[in-house]
């Protein structure tokens, strides 16, 4: 018994190093805390807080009802070798100064998201998945069932994406925590409370991104 302590007491302490290594390697997002700022292709990217590109600059273009259309550019090398300034024209979404701008699924068009969190909270066109809606060039014309705004959830899990409403959201509720379910459950104007009950699920979850 006693060989058997001594075998397992390195193990105990190698255990308890890498999870210290790994705690420190990452640190919690809150007020003040945000990823990098940066181009970031894939949702993975964005998890891992590794864009891809770290300089490059947004330059709107036309602007659409209540946002702008912008493009990415960056700096660049041509086949010959030659200095040149690219454009990126599909990304998971960028952040500059702090702040981070999610693709709403169209070419060009962001939406900056200001709640960040295990549930991500951002606003599209309800067209957002729908790669066959378009735009008129009339600032306030949509065309087809992208005639509104919608709200979305990113779930910072898996990357998957859905409709913040109140039957998805309690649904959610209901898999993922089923005290804050049943806490919902009971509260008056549930519905109405469906935002403040985000924030919550944020604050039980905190997410963390790798540091350098």
């Amino acid at each position: 018994m006693k060989r058997f302590l001594l075998m397992l007491c390195p193990m105990i302490l190698t255990l308890s190093v890498l999870a210290q290594e790994d705690t420190t390697a990452k640190v919690r997002v809150k007020q003040g805390v945000h990823f990098k700022d940066g181009v970031y292709a894939n949702f993975e990217e964005w998890k891992n807080n590794t864009p891809r590109i770290t300089e490059f600059q947004i330059i709107k273009t036309n602007s659409f009802g209540s946002f702008d259309e912008v493009e990415i550019r960056y700096n660049c090398k041509g086949d010959d070798g030659s200095a040149q300034n690219c454009e990126i024209k599909n990304c998971f979404g960028y952040v500059q100064n702090g702040s981070f701008y999610i693709s709403q699924g169209f070419y060009g068009r962001f939406f900056r998201v200001f709640i960040v969190g295990s549930l991500t909270h951002f606003i599209a066109y309800s067209g957002y998945d729908d790669p066959d809606a378009y735009f008129t060039t009339d600032p306030n014309g949509l065309i087809g069932a992208a005639n509104d705004y919608r709200e979305y959830v990113l779930d910072f899990s898996d990357g998957s994406v859905f409709e913040f409403n109140f039957k998805s959201f309690t649904s959610f509720l209901k898999e993922k925590d089923p005290e804050l379910y049943a806490q919902l459950q009971s509260t008056k104007q549930k519905r109405q409370m469906i935002h403040h009950f985000l924030l919550d699920y944020n604050e039980r979850h905190p997410i963390y991104i790798p540091v350098e």
